[in-house]
């Protein structure tokens, strides 16, 4: 899950907090990297997920408000 708060002023936007969290239901993968942070109009959010036989799978979640105030 990636949470997130923007600020808007009526023409742009700037995410202002990034905060990641995981929940892994299959003991086979295990969570070994990962991070939140803010570029611009978005929120980031960056994971490395282990698997005994798949190994290192790499994920990554976008937030991004426009300069509308739209979420996307």
């Amino acid at each position: 899950m990636l949470r997130t708060s923007f600020m808007y002023d009526g023409t742009n936007s700037e995410a202002i907090s990034a905060e990641a969290a995981y929940t892994i239901v299959n003991r086979d993968w295990v969570l070994t990297d990962s991070d939140a942070y803010c570029q611009g109009a978005a929120a980031i959010g960056e994971a490395v997920f282990e698997h005994s036989t798949m190994g290192a799978v790499p994920v990554t979640v976008t937030i991004h408000c426009d300069k509308n105030g739209n979420i996307t």
